[in-house]
């Protein structure tokens, strides 16, 4: 089994938890996004920075960037990520243990691998406060481990929110709780994730994280530059043009 693709779809995954902490309905997120240079099994990668697009509505999320456009669809409850590069694109369950592929040893090791998956989430507010950009932030100091056996992945980060920007909390907590709950190993941590990451008041501004997984540190931060509401545009969930359907795990 090639684990290069299943090494990038956790760190897309860990992301989005990251990420969904802002979730309201028809909101807008432009980030820049900075990576350092970092080893991926084998490989250098140079450091990179680039600009993403989120959109967020009640029932979808869509993050597009140079290289990727991952679309959350909660109707369907699947994940699907479209590479620019390759023009492909393949989609699986939200729900792990019902993905299928061509090689059902290989999904069958993966799917009890990722059976096994416990996380933790701690959020500590501490009173620190200043003013990035024009909003007033307090910064939050936040863990998230990750074991599945043989695979363990710790990520710490300082963030950065504003209470200036207001959230929906009740839309917040149902898609996360629904994204959480159709993920292995989150379900039963699910209301215990969910108010550590309710400690966090407002919208995060300004973030930094390491994460370690696989031996790898990944060293990167994310700097919102734009927030507004709105109304997503009608194809922006939609899966580019042109692009052939490919193999998750290949």
């Amino acid at each position: 089994m090639n684990r290069k693709p299943v090494f990038i779809w956790m760190v897309s995954l860990l992301f989005l938890v990251l990420c969904i902490q802002t979730a309201h309905s028809d909101i807008y997120m432009k980030q820049k996004q900075h990576t350092d240079a970092m080893q991926i099994m084998g490989q250098s990668q140079p450091a990179e920075d680039i600009i993403s697009e989120t959109w967020m509505t009640a029932n979808k999320m869509v993050v597009i960037n140079p290289k990727q456009k991952i679309i959350i669809d909660m109707v369907k409850k699947t994940i699907t990520m479209a590479n620019h590069e390759s023009k492909t694109y393949n989609t699986m369950p939200l729900d792990f243990s019902q993905a299928k592929t061509e090689n059902n040893q290989d999904m069958a090791a993966m799917q009890q691998m990722m059976g096994q998956m416990k996380m933790k989430m701690t959020v500590t507010p501490t009173n620190e406060r200043k003013k990035i950009s024009q909003w007033n932030c307090r910064k939050y100091n936040q863990t998230l481990e990750m074991d599945m056996g043989a695979m363990k992945t710790a990520t710490k980060a300082e963030i950065w929110a504003s209470p200036d920007i207001k959230i929906d909390k009740n839309m917040y907590a149902k898609y996360t709780a629904s994204t959480m709950a159709m993920m292995p190993g989150m379900s039963q941590n699910m209301e215990a994730m969910i108010k550590e990451a309710e400690k966090i008041d407002g919208v995060q501004v300004y973030s930094s994280q390491t994460v370690e997984m696989m031996g790898q540190t990944i060293k990167s931060n994310t700097e919102l530059l734009e927030y507004k509401e709105g109304t997503a545009p009608a194809n922006v969930f939609d899966i580019p043009k042109n692009y052939k359907k490919a193999e998750m795990f290949r």
